[in-house]
């Protein structure tokens, strides 16, 4: 065999088995078909499902500019146009495998009917066919079939996608499936695509229109609205970061929000829109939502960033705007579900997110203040209560500011400072520095979340604790005392002070204590 006889053409059967992996669930396979009726200019698209006596078929129908059998033809042709090939500023296709790999992921037939100027164009992949042929001959369906996708488009432009032999959106086994499994599975679709096609369905055109409409059968899909631009109080919806991120491909764009808390959209008179925003999710849905020309490709979560989800930043949604020429740069997978931050970003993205959580979660820790149950006023107007004195210092593990230091300014430290001889407050504070710059941070992160490991950290209930707790109660009161401060106010200042707070008993004993000692004293 010379060189020029070689052919080393991939195998039909084969090819195919392997394309059909590719990860797409049906919800991501059957909004790649939507792309490419937006890139057809579609202004409705329908996706019907039908049983058909355990013979279920789906069925993607768009009133899109349609194809010529040409058209078609190079739309059926495996990576037929790829990354490589220079796209429309408007295109969402990506690597020519969308309306292929996408459709027999989930099916093994899929036929395609396209009608452009009164003209009608059919073909198909099967892959019982390609597996009995080896060769790459594409299907045409039965005349019958060909006349009832006409008859779906009513004589005017469009395609059908028709998804048979649902071997993977299914299984195999059809005889154990049900039209109720199969409605199962388009809840999710529904939900999946008004999230990712909200912008379009959201969007009007200039006679007024909706941009896009879906539906799924008789219903017709509600966009989301993530970043509640519907919500009627402004500036409710806090933006707290803007940056551009250049990229080599182009600029890309992040906006950091801050949503309102419950309590706060019930007050305006928002609940319903809030709700929606959420989804019964709000954990899932916080972080980062990137979009590739207003298709939303990801929705929540921190990008592999190392953050993980919290309940206190909950309300942080951060919007990431990429364009198509970005996509090298960005790593978009092929089911258009999925994007890896570029390395040179990263750091940007994890400030952003950083100072989003962290307004985010003051927010949230807020809610009780933003909105009072007492004054029934936002925010609280009601006298504010004293603050518990901390004896530590914490940093803001949001903000990344701050250190471990003993808090100097805690009553008691603050007290037995001032008693001192003025070389001693020296030498004193000296030690108090000391002792914050020593803090065993490293063995504390390895400490096991455990009681036996949270044990060694604590101040223990022991004879030994209980005995210093004693002795340090004792010296407060009569150090206040010294003030003119009475039994009764001392003991409530110490309802405030760490770390006596937390012992009412002892505090109790030692109050109960003076004052007999106090009686006693005057009855002499």
């Amino acid at each position: 065999m010379t060189e020029e006889d070689l052919d080393l053409s991939p195998d039909p059967a084969a090819l195919i088995d392997s394309l059909r992996a590719f990860p797409y669930s049906a919800s991501s396979a059957i909004a790649d078909l939507i792309d490419n009726s937006i890139a057809a200019g579609a202004r409705v698209v329908r996706i019907l499902t039908k049983w058909n006596n355990g013979n279920p078929t789906v069925e993607v129908v768009d009133d899109g500019s349609g194809m010529t059998i040409e058209g078609l033809q190079a739309a059926l042709r495996f990576a037929g146009a790829g990354p490589s090939v220079q796209r429309d500023v408007t295109d969402l296709g990506r690597f020519g495998l969308g309306l292929k790999t996408a459709s027999l992921s989930q099916c093994s037939r899929v036929m395609v009917t396209s009608m452009r100027d009164g003209s009608v164009a059919n073909l198909g992949w099967d892959v019982d066919e390609l597996q009995l042929s080896r060769q790459w001959k594409p299907s045409r369906s039965v005349e019958d079939e060909t006349s009832s996708h006409v008859a779906l488009l009513n004589g005017a432009d469009g395609t059908v996608v028709s998804w048979q032999k649902l071997d993977r959106l299914l299984g195999r086994d059809l005889a154990n499936q049900s039209i109720e499994q199969l409605d199962e599975v388009f809840e999710k679709v529904q939900d999946y695509l008004e999230m990712v096609f909200h912008r379009f369905m959201r969007r009007a055109r200039p006679d007024g229109a909706n941009h896009l409409e879906i539906y799924i059968n008789e219903n017709k899909l509600t966009p989301w609205d993530p970043f509640l631009e519907e919500y009627p109080v402004p500036d409710q919806v806090w933006r707290v970061e803007d940056q551009d991120v250049p990229l080599p491909g182009g600029i890309s764009r992040i906006v950091g929000f801050v949503l309102p808390t419950e309590r706060e959209a019930k007050t305006d008179g928002a609940l319903d829109i809030w709700e929606n925003s959420g989804r019964q999710r709000w954990n899932k849905l916080q972080g980062f939502y990137v979009y590739r020309l207003d298709r939303l490709l990801t929705m929540g979560g921190y990008l592999d960033l190392g953050r993980l989800l919290d309940e206190h930043s909950k309300l942080a949604r951060i919007c990431i705007e990429l364009d198509n020429k970005t996509d090298n740069d960005w790593l978009l997978d092929v089911t258009k579900s999925s994007v890896t931050p570029p390395v040179s970003v990263k750091r940007q993205l994890e400030q952003v997110a950083r100072r989003t959580c962290s307004q985010a979660t003051k927010r949230f820790r807020s809610r009780v203040k933003t909105f009072c149950r007492t004054c029934n006023k936002r925010p609280c107007v009601c006298p504010k209560q004293k603050e518990i004195e901390l004896v530590w210092r914490i940093p803001d593990l949001y903000e990344n500011t701050g250190k471990f230091s003993i808090n100097d300014k805690h009553s008691l430290i603050a007290r037995f400072s001032a008693s001192l001889e003025a070389s001693e407050q020296k030498l004193f504070k000296n030690i108090l520095k000391l002792i914050s710059k020593t803090v065993p941070v490293l063995f504390l992160k390895a400490v096991p979340e455990t009681d036996e490991g949270m044990r060694g950290l604590s101040f223990r209930d022991d004879n030994d604790s209980s005995s210093i707790m004693v002795d340090l109660v004792r010296y407060f009161f009569e150090e206040r005392q010294k003030s003119g401060d009475d039994l009764q106010s001392i003991r409530e200042q110490l309802n405030f002070l760490q770390p006596f707070n937390d012992y009412p008993d002892i505090l109790d004993t030692v109050l109960i204590e003076l004052q007999q000692s106090s009686n006693r004293n005057l009855s002499k």
